[in-house]
């Protein structure tokens, strides 16, 4: 069995590295493609705006592999398992007595494993990533705008500022020690390595101060970590602003989007190969099968746009519309593949 499980298993390993391979390829030609222009104007020209371009699209693999990582476990193993079934392969399998589920299951056991690598480089890979290439994406994509974050960095401490990632630059700073009361205000504020040297202070009620130099372990990577996207942003940093502003759907609905991401994948798995075991025509033309998957993909994808959006609003509580999606789709294909099982 184990000389079999490597076999299912390479089976579904190769293609949907391929596949995942080439929509993360077009995605990522797709976005270029509509930033080229902002690239142009800030580089110059076509040559200089290709070479950033491509250093920094390639530093952000991560980010676009995310999503589509999914897509590309379904079209593997659709693939696989209907190119096992078309060399009539899955008919011996079950001639020696093997059955439906001790086939899959390999496959199923890998796909997991893929899955929380994915909810591993959203936890880790994505936040340094998307913190380090903030500024040149934005410098370079013409992005001058101040952004409010609020952060805390130590115990006791509340930070609220408006954040221009492409300068570094901080402005209308407050700084409360919740311990003392103490409130320091500043109009600007610019990290010099160990500390940031704010400008035009006030510190509590009657100090004024035309410079204040501020220690403190917060850097501008942790502020740019703030102001990443709540879909894109780590557990952590979700729960911390979803302790401090409960009521904040968007928030809530990517806390529980990423706990529910690593199971997208099973899912639309567990939709898609019952179509493509259970139908002979499908076995016999991979073409139809992936095509049929990637219907069954763009109807799952539907549903739970629906869902996130009634989420974001507040017409539907923002932990089920993260798992309602999961769990009627999850439900129907175990359904679906017990039921060819017998």
């Amino acid at each position: 069995m184990r000389i079999l499980d490597r076999y299912i298993v390479r089976s579904f390993l190769e293609p949907m590295i391929v596949a995942t391979a080439i929509i993360v390829g077009l995605y990522m030609v797709g976005d270029a493609f509509g930033k080229l222009d902002n690239f142009l104007q800030e580089a110059g020209s076509l040559r200089d705006a290709l070479f950033r371009m491509a250093g920094l699209y390639f530093v952000r693999i991560p980010v676009f592999v995310a999503p589509m990582l999914p897509i590309g476990m379904l079209i593997g193993a659709a693939y696989g398992v209907s190119q096992l079934s078309s060399h009539n392969e899955l008919s011996a399998m079950h001639a020696c007595g093997v059955s439906l589920w001790r086939i899959v299951a390999p496959v199923y056991v890998v796909a997991a494993a893929v899955a929380f690598l994915g909810l591993a480089n959203y936890e880790y890979l994505i936040p340094r990533v998307e913190a380090a290439t903030a500024r040149d994406l934005s410098r370079w994509t013409g992005s001058d705008e101040f952004k409010k974050v609020v952060i805390q960095p130590k115990e006791k401490l509340l930070v609220t500022m408006n954040y221009n990632v492409a300068r570094d630059e901080a402005r209308n700073l407050s700084i409360l020690d919740e311990a003392t009361g103490l409130v320091i205000r500043a109009e600007r504020g610019e990290y010099r390595g160990g500390y940031w040297e704010l400008r035009s202070v006030q510190r509590g009620e009657r100090e004024f101060l035309e410079k204040f130099k501020w220690e403190t372990d917060l850097t501008p990577r942790d502020v740019r970590l703030r102001l990443i996207e709540p879909a894109m942003a780590p557990l952590r940093v979700l729960r911390e602003a979803i302790s401090r502003d409960p009521g904040n759907n968007e928030y809530l609905l990517a806390y529980h989007l990423r706990l529910a991401y690593p199971f997208t994948g099973l899912v639309l798995m567990g939709l898609a190969l019952p179509f493509v075991i259970g139908h002979e025509r499908i076995r016999r033309h991979r073409a139809l099968g992936i095509g049929l998957c990637l219907i069954v993909c763009g109807v799952f994808y539907t549903v739970q746009y629906i869902a996130n959006d009634l989420g974001r609003t507040g017409n539907l509580w923002p932990a089920a519309a993260a798992w309602l999606p999961i769990v009627i789709f999850g439900s129907l294909g175990l359904y679906l593949l017990d039921a060819l099982h017998r």
